[in-house]
């Protein structure tokens, strides 16, 4: 089909004088339509499809149905970026945890490989005789004068303080330790690792107590609020010792991964950054402070216990002292109330006084036979109590060393005693006799036992 146009002639009877302009416009106006046409894009006509109701609502439902499939691919390609990113982040903390680990093991190696050429070198230079009962590794003067001479002076202190000195009315009886019951009870530690493996009450404040756990960790707990304190990060291996200095605030506690940390501050202020005493190459069993607080004692499994002076600007390890005789390592540790001796108990069963200015054992209480659990000083100095892992809770006379005779001799629990302790002065023996009491029948502890839920 074509199209023919052409320019119609103006009329006959048309004056000449109008034929021109006529002429002319009508070819202007073609070309201006002709140029106007050009310009134009071409529309698409619409589909036959969409000239109905029917066809329009058909073509609306294609529309809808591609873009829910691409809505979809997209969701699917969000899981899978999903999935391929929690893979990555579990991979990134599985490689933290390692390289955790190894740079632990790599400074416990460097801690260990020190501790041996110190020991070689200290070996080396002193040189001790063939068949001494006694190697003290570190000053070989052994107590500095200026510390022994603060030990003494605060020894003849407390002396002084304790003559005549009577037990003061409100002590509790027998009687009254059997009406005893408890009155709260307070999970502090992680529940993955549960355990209290350690306790000290702050003598400065009898509200807050102390606690070392199977997580490592050092908590301070306010018993008059029964909330928590502090929660301190401080060993990466069960802690087996705290103790809250008398003198200052200060805390120590000593653990499985064969170091002692000084934790100064308080609850309000919180607590600085540990220091660290690595005095022993295995586990640390043992902690004491001295009377005057500027110095500590601590026990090892490394059959060794280390004098240190924690009074200065940085701890300062002055002696580290080993018997010949104890070769299974020293299980717990304490200072006698004068600070002059320092009784250590044995994994083997051994009880050891020691004069702490010449590093050497006075006295050897081997009634145990199996490790020594806990030992504690009386507050007058004149008894130890200690408790093994053999069943005995045995009462000493350091004046005597011999054991003393107590009313109702009977055979002990037969459980194991984990601490010996006197919380009041004066308590112990009254303390000790009604375990012997309550030992007479076995049968009745027992289920006494069970009634509690231990067994």
């Amino acid at each position: 089909m074509s199209l023919t146009c052409r320019v119609r002639p103006p009329p006959a009877h048309a004056s000449p004088l109008l034929r021109v302009p006529a002429e002319r416009c009508r070819t202007a106006q073609l070309t201006a339509n002709a140029a106007a046409a050009a310009g134009n894009k071409a529309v698409r006509p619409r589909p036959l499809t969409a000239t109905s109701i029917p066809g329009m609502l058909t073509l609306f439902q294609d529309e809808w149905d591609a873009l829910m499939l691409e809505t979809h691919q997209v969701k699917q390609h969000l899981d899978t970026v999903r999935q391929e990113l929690v893979k990555t982040l579990y991979q990134h903390d599985a490689a933290c945890r390692v390289i955790a680990r190894v740079v632990a093991e790599r400074d416990e190696a460097r801690f260990m490989l020190q501790q041996l050429q110190q020991q070689q070198t200290q070996q080396a230079a002193a040189a001790p005789a063939k068949g001494d009962a006694m190697d003290v590794d570190g000053d070989a003067g052994g107590v500095p004068p200026a510390v022994e001479a603060a030990m003494q002076a605060k020894s003849a202190e407390l002396q002084k303080g304790r003559k005549g000195r009577k037990a003061p009315p409100s002590l509790a009886s027998v009687a009254d330790l059997a009406e005893y019951t408890e009155t709260g009870r307070h999970p502090l530690h992680s529940t993955t690792k549960k355990g209290v493996t350690a306790l000290s009450v702050d003598p400065k404040d009898e509200s807050l107590v102390v606690t070392g756990g199977q997580d490592g960790g050092v908590i301070v707990f306010d018993k008059s609020t029964g909330k928590v304190g502090k929660t301190i990060k401080a060993h990466s291996k069960p802690v087996t010792c705290v103790q809250a200095s008398a003198t200052a605030d200060v805390i120590f506690s000593g653990s499985a991964d064969k170091v002692v940390k000084v934790w100064s501050g308080n609850v309000a202020d919180g607590f600085s950054k540990g220091v660290a005493i690595k005095a022993h190459s295995a586990e640390v069993t043992g902690l004491s402070v001295h009377p005057t607080g500027d110095y500590i004692a601590t026990s090892s499994m490394d059959a060794t216990w280390a004098f240190t002076d924690v009074g200065g600007a940085a701890p300062k390890t002055l002696m580290t002292v080993s018997d010949s005789s104890v070769a299974d390592g020293y299980s717990c540790l304490s200072f006698h109330p004068d600070g002059l001796l320092c009784g250590v108990g044995a994994a083997k069963g051994a009880v050891q006084i020691f004069d702490v200015r010449k590093q050497s054992a006075v006295a050897s209480l081997p009634e145990h036979t199996d490790r020594v659990l806990s030992l504690d000083f009386s507050e007058n100095g004149y008894y130890l109590a200690t408790g093994g892992a053999d069943g005995q809770a045995i009462c000493w006379d350091l004046r005597k060393l011999q054991v003393t005779p107590l009313k109702n001799e009977r055979p002990l629990f037969w459980h194991p005693f984990w601490t010996v302790t006197e919380p009041v002065p004066g308590l112990l023996v009254p303390l000790l006799e009604s375990w012997r009491q309550d030992g007479e029948n076995s049968e009745k502890w027992r289920k006494k036992r069970a009634k509690m839920g231990e067994i």
